[in-house]
């Protein structure tokens, strides 16, 4: 987990190195382990579970974080919640523009499951500021996200993958104009254009 605060700091998530789709877009997440298939180019329908917050943030959330801190960071479930629907809203925009968005799982459908493992924000956030009241909303953190991903037929796990942000710089100017959570969100929609580059 990166949790350092800097001074002055640049955000960047390295770009894909390769413009690959369908199985070959496997290569293209951190980790793919490949269950029966990684070949998802022959479904057209495809059912997007809400994704879910995994065990590590789950005990982050309202945890009380004695003194100074940095290698743990309190997280509120209103901040994980509303990160999780970005995270859904991303994944649907991109997957929607590939195949049919369906409403259920069943036969024939591809079945997308995703699990927030890992969050942390650029700046400070509401939770943070009213433990740390020291805290200043300039104070600027690299950010963190993982994801993994599930692929199912219904019910059947097809294969498995894993990315987490790739931040390869921390030194520009241009780093001011970062948002509270700029590396997730940016991660988010690199994840869901991986996602989506596996179905073309």
């Amino acid at each position: 987990m990166r949790n350092l605060f800097l001074s002055a700091a640049f955000l960047g998530l390295a770009a894909c190195a390769t413009g690959a789709t369908g199985p070959d877009a496997a290569a293209r997440f951190d980790r793919f382990t490949e269950v029966s298939t990684r070949d998802f180019t022959g479904y057209d329908q495809v059912f997007i579970a809400a994704p879910v917050a995994g065990e590590d943030i789950v005990k982050r959330i309202g945890v009380r974080i004695p003194g100074i801190r940095r290698d743990v960071r309190p997280l509120s479930q209103r901040d994980v919640d509303f990160m999780l629907g970005e995270l859904n809203g991303e994944l649907r925009g991109a997957v929607g523009s590939v195949a049919t968005l369906v409403d259920a799982p069943g036969p024939g459908i591809l079945t997308i499951r995703t699990i927030l493992t890992d969050l942390d924000a650029n700046r400070p956030t509401q939770i943070e500021l009213a433990q740390e009241p020291g805290l200043s909303l300039q104070s600027l953190s690299a950010g963190d996200s993982s994801i993994t991903l599930q692929f199912l037929e219904d019910g059947t796990l097809l294969a498995e993958a894993r990315d987490t942000d790739n931040v390869v710089s921390l030194q520009d100017q241009g780093v001011i104009a970062a948002g509270i959570w700029t590396t997730a969100r940016q991660h988010f929609r690199q994840v869901s254009n991986k996602v989506a580059a596996l179905l073309s």
